[in-house]
């Protein structure tokens, strides 16, 4: 699936998503449950606004899953 559409549909873009010559940003928060998403969201926008999203991609992630169990 295209990156594009991932991000459409609101599904989780990990760095094995990432295409090759992009750079990834990853905003992390313990659980990946809100914090991480929100800062993921702001930094797309932000990049998209600054003309940069099309070089870097902002993903999320959690550092210990057991806080989602």
């Amino acid at each position: 699936m295209e990156l594009d559409e991932m991000i459409a549909k609101g599904e989780q873009v990990t760095y094995a998503d990432i295409p090759e010559g992009m750079f990834g940003y990853d905003i992390m928060c313990t659980g990946n449950s809100g914090r991480s998403p929100l800062g993921e969201a702001v930094a797309r926008d932000t990049l998209r606004d600054l003309g940069l999203d099309d070089m870097i991609i902002a993903i999320s992630s959690g550092t210990n899953r057991s806080v989602m169990e």
